[in-house]
Parts: structure tokens; C-alpha cells; sequence
């Protein structure tokens, strides 16, 4: 079976293969504005640790994936790393996430967590860590004493 449109012959296989295109683009679509509305509404800020490399985009680029818990529940985020491409194996970088859904997540890989960091609070930061001194973190005590004893 053939249509004609302004003179030329297309399929119903052709209609039905942009329709199911066009559907699978206004889900995407949609789950974007969702996304970014649930991060909108509520969220925090956590500690995500490296997992392993979950792919390679054009140029090269590296997916890295990461894991980070939200009352004891894992969630996974990935961040190609923009800044900081060269580095083979970081530990650790921070996540924004919904409060009302972890799934929806944004890593921030141009940043990484100072080492003398060790964990984040437990409901995780209200606010982006390094502008308030990563108050509230649990931090490395042999650090920040060696720290106090240089002053």
C-alpha cells in the first residue's frame, strides 16, 4: 500500500517509522523537563565513587560511571569529564540528585572531592559543598590536625 504526497509515493512503513521516531523523541523530550523540574523542586548534594568507564563517545571521550547511596539505596550517574580527561581513575566527585527521586541526578565531574573529605552527611549537603567548606562532612581528623599544627 502507497500514499501519494505531492507527488511522490511513500509507504505506510515510512509513516508508521517517523511516527514511532517522533514518540520515542517527545518520551525523551518529556523525561528531560521532568528531570530538571525534580531537581528544581528539591535537591541535594552527595559524594559519588568511581566504578569503572561505561563507554566512549565521538572524540574519544570517556563515560565514567559512578555509585552513590541515598538512604541505603545505590544509584548510578555518569559524567564524560569535561575538565579533567586525563585523569585515568578519580575517586570521587559530588551529585546533585532529587530528594524525591535519586534517579534523577546530575554528576558535577569538573570537581573532585578533596581527599581529606571522607563522607558526606547522612541526609547529604542542602547546599553545592565547596561554597560552604564542606560543612557538615565527616573529614580525615590526622589531616586537619596536622593542618592546626602548621598555624
Amino acid at each position: 500500500m502507497q500514499w501519494a504526497t505531492e507527488g511522490k509515493k511513500t509507504s505506510l512503513f515510512t509513516y508508521l517509522l517517523c511516527l514511532i521516531a517522533m514518540a520515542g523523541s517527545g518520551w525523551t523530550w518529556y523525561d528531560s523537563i521532568h528531570k530538571a523540574r525534580a531537581l528544581a523542586e528539591g535537591n541535594r548534594y552527595t559524594l559519588a565513587t568511581y566504578e569503572k568507564v561505561s563507554g566512549v563517545i565521538k572524540g574519544g571521550h570517556k563515560v565514567r560511571q559512578f555509585g552513590f547511596y541515598v538512604d541505603g539505596v545505590k544509584y548510578n550517574t555518569t559524567t564524560t569529564y569535561p575538565k579533567f580527561l586525563g585523569v585515568s581513575n578519580p575517586l570521587r566527585i559530588i551529585v546533585r540528585y532529587a530528594v524525591n527521586n535519586p534517579e534523577y541526578n546530575k554528576a558535577f565531574g569538573d570537581e573532585f572531592v578533596p581527599t581529606w573529605v571522607l563522607s558526606p552527611p547522612e541526609k547529604g549537603w542542602k547546599q553545592y559543598p565547596p561554597a560552604i567548606h564542606w560543612e557538615g562532612a565527616v573529614l580525615d581528623s590526622v589531616y586537619m590536625q596536622s593542618l592546626q599544627g602548621n598555624n
